[in-house]
């Protein structure tokens, strides 16, 4: 499956034919890969705790919060570029 390209339900992506590539692109131009990272590992964490909490398997938690450590760092990393667009 090629996730740039993957189209999304209708509800998700509000009608139109917009893949999950074109909503990154849109969201990296209002703001930055640093920021949609961020909002990554945000989620990631979230999703972590969550299965902690209600599926009790602390090894697929752990498995997503080391995940959100790694895009953090990579979160980090492009935002200490200071780049319009890409840091910042």
């Amino acid at each position: 499956m090629n996730t740039t390209t993957e189209q999304f339900p209708a509800a998700i992506r509000g009608g139109g034919n917009v893949t999950i590539g074109e909503q990154l692109e849109s969201m990296i131009d209002h703001s930055s890969v640093a920021s949609v990272l961020r909002a990554v590992e945000t989620i990631m964490r979230e999703k972590s705790d969550h299965i902690a909490s209600n599926w009790q398997d602390a090894t697929l938690a752990r498995a997503w919060d080391m995940s959100a450590n790694d895009v953090g760092k990579l979160a980090a990393k492009f935002q200490s570029t200071g780049i319009p667009g890409i840091g910042r």
